[in-house]
């Protein structure tokens, strides 16, 4: 995880609760919070297999077999920009190709009609390209689930038996602990990023 997705004053305002609470003081409670935002946004990245913030990734790239002679799948994705972009000469014949050349779409890079390339190599790790990938904007959904899962680390459904609470203003019921982990992880499945070929991306 790089960049936190919620701030621990943001998370303390979706708490019915404070340090005393759970029988620690200010400073303990705050670096509790730090930590369980931490792993709590790592667990839903982990689930969705890819970044809650915008990351950058390079990489020696080729256009691998089914794909579209015009199209140039990428490994990590949502593809967000592209921040450079080179083939290099000794691995592919033809034109070269810069940025202004291609489309970018959230699985792939698409060459533009008027390109002077009108297909991307397949020789090995033939393109040299790096791009942003993850989300730009997060739904909200992601982050409630972040909150869910810090309250259900703090074991605040045990501790005060609530039944149901809100979260970012909309009403979010609770069961046992292991039913409400199932509930997150699948609330959060649908925002796991398809591949180019369709269907969750695999890594």
């Amino acid at each position: 995880m790089t960049d936190a997705l919620i701030t621990v004053p943001e998370l303390r305002r979706e708490l019915p609760f404070d340090g005393e609470a759970l029988g620690v003081n200010e400073a303990e409670f705050e670096d509790t919070l730090e930590d369980h935002l931490e792993r709590a946004q790592d667990r839903v990245e982990e689930w969705i297999q890819t970044p809650l913030t915008v990351e950058t990734a390079t990489a020696a790239v080729s256009r691998p077999n089914g794909a579209e002679p015009h199209d140039l799948p990428l490994h990590e994705t949502p593809v967000q920009s592209v921040e450079s972009l080179s083939i290099n000469e000794w691995r592919a014949d033809g034109p070269a190709v810069d940025m202004d050349d291609v489309i970018v779409h959230d699985t792939h890079l698409e060459l533009k009609p008027e390109a002077e390339r009108d297909e991307w190599p397949t020789d090995r790790r033939s393109v040299e390209v790096s791009w942003e990938y993850g989300f730009d904007e997060v739904p909200a959904d992601l982050r409630t689930a972040v909150i869910r899962l810090v309250r259900l680390r703090l074991r605040q459904v045990d501790a005060d038996g609530f039944d149901s609470e809100s979260v970012f203003g909309d009403s979010v019921s609770f069961a046992d602990n292991a039913e409400t982990m199932a509930d997150i992880h699948r609330d959060t499945l649908q925002y796991e990023p398809e591949s180019y070929f369709g269907g969750a991306m695999v890594v």
